[in-house]
């Protein structure tokens, strides 16, 4: 018995060991060499995070605001020596502490470190109504002065993100490359228009800039980056005839621009619709006033025309247009038309949703539409509060949770709603108009 039992134990032993060996090496483990580095960038919301490992690993980043207690927290960072990590969605002018973890185990710990206060007036934020849950992650919008900026909120009504610009930001847009793509102009531009091209990282750098002055364009209420170029609504002028009087019709054209800033593609109203013997006094001035672009699921091209209350969708390969939607156009609207519109896209449903301004019976909808054969069917048909009404501008869209973002710019406007129409988050921006809010994802894993 005593010589089989030794010889079971001898057996096991070795086994332990190396179990022993392993658990040890797990526990001495990764650890942080020196100090880790916390660095300013060109933004005050925006620090930049540098650590060495003392082997390859996954680690986590925890931030905790030490005023309001709230975490933030990075997991996803990649298996690799030395880390660079931008803490993005800072509040200025206050304390946070940070915590480096793999796993459950603390590697660092820094105390307390502090953002800067930021010396521009970036914006002032009124809060009118905010509901916890309304919405996660940040709201991008932009404040259109002469020294403008693009800036972001959080779902607290706090500014965590601001970029200024070289001339008035005249929209904005969060790109799937997690920049902001911005139209920048001046004063002498339209409303939305503008004549330089900007693309800015979280941390202020610049990812391309297109300055379409030696290419006589001027842009106007859209631009959407996609397949590595960038996709722009602008003006078009042609010669006119009108009762046998030479003219000239403006209207708009898309084109498709390399981040060189060549133009490699275009369409124009004027391949589908003649303006001919229309007088530039019956044009008023824009012919049919397209203000949005967008991409459908296929490929193809969605343009709103404000002034004719139309929807087109055009082959992006044949230039043909596909169909209509709206006034006059090729599907049966089961509601009340929608009326002098923006922000056509498709939305996270898979439906088509716009901002009906609603200017012909003053009443401002979120609208979207499924289309099936020649029916158009509301599958979202909310009507906003009167002092909602927007004659002009304004776009909503669906976010993750299924709400809406709503800019009401006429009353400067940041709203979100549920389905049912019931105002949870309203904020007022203050002067100017913001001309559109986007909806952008955490930086961070909010805890």
């Amino acid at each position: 018995m005593n010589k089989i039992f030794h010889i079971s134990y001898g057996l096991r032993l070795p086994l332990v060991l190396v179990a022993i060996i392993l658990l040890t090496s797990c526990d001495k483990g990764v650890s942080v060499e020196g100090s880790p580095q916390i660095l300013a960038t060109k933004n005050e919301t925006v620090k930049k995070l540098q650590f060495t490992l003392s082997d390859s690993a996954s680690v986590t980043v925890r931030l905790k605001n030490l005023v309001s207690d709230k975490e933030l927290v990075f997991n996803n960072l990649p298996e690799k020596l030395s880390h660079e990590v931008l803490l993005a969605g800072l509040k200025p002018n206050q304390n946070y502490a940070l915590n480096i973890l793999k796993k459950k185990k603390v590697l660092v710990q820094i105390d307390s470190f502090r953002t800067n206060a930021i010396s521009e007036n970036i914006v002032n934020i009124f809060e009118r109504t905010n509901t916890p849950n309304a919405f996660t992650g940040h709201l991008l919008t932009q404040r259109r002065l002469i020294r403008g900026s693009v800036y972001m909120v959080d779902n607290e009504s706090d500014l965590v993100w601001y970029q200024m610009t070289p001339g008035q930001p005249k929209l904005s847009k969060w790109t799937a490359h997690n920049e902001v793509l911005v139209l920048v102009g001046n004063a002498s531009h339209n409303n939305s228009a503008g004549d330089r091209i900007m693309a800015y990282t979280v941390d202020g750098n610049i990812s391309y800039d297109i300055d379409l002055k030696p290419l006589n364009l001027v842009a106007h209420h859209e631009l959407v980056d996609r397949d590595n170029s960038v996709y722009a609504l602008v003006y078009d002028t042609i010669p006119n005839m009108v009762n046998g009087k030479l003219e000239k019709a403006v209207s708009s054209a898309v084109v498709k621009l390399n981040k060189k800033g060549e133009v490699t593609w275009k369409w124009s109203t004027f391949d589908v619709k003649n303006p001919k013997d229309i007088s530039i006094d019956a044009m008023d001035g824009d012919w049919g006033h397209a203000n949005a672009l967008a991409f459908d699921d296929d490929g193809n091209l969605l343009i709103s025309y404000r002034d004719w209350s139309q929807i087109w969708k055009i082959n992006r390969d044949t230039g043909k247009r596909m169909w209509i939607l709206g006034e006059d156009g090729d599907f049966k609207l089961n509601d009340t038309p929608f009326n002098r519109q923006h922000a056509i896209h498709k939305n996270l449903s898979g439906d088509y949703m716009l901002f009906d301004n609603g200017k012909a019976l003053r009443q401002t909808r979120v609208m979207s539409y499924k289309l099936v054969d020649s029916i158009a069917t509301p599958e979202v048909s909310i009507t906003l509060p009167e002092d909602l009404y927007a004659d002009k501008m304004g776009n909503v869209e669906e976010l993750p949770n299924g709400n809406f973002l709503i800019c009401s710019p006429r009353s400067r406007s940041i709203v979100v709603i549920n389905p049912d129409g019931d105002i949870l988050y309203h904020i007022n921006t203050g002067i100017p108009d913001p001309y559109r809010a986007t909806y952008v994802p955490s930086f961070f894993t909010t805890q």
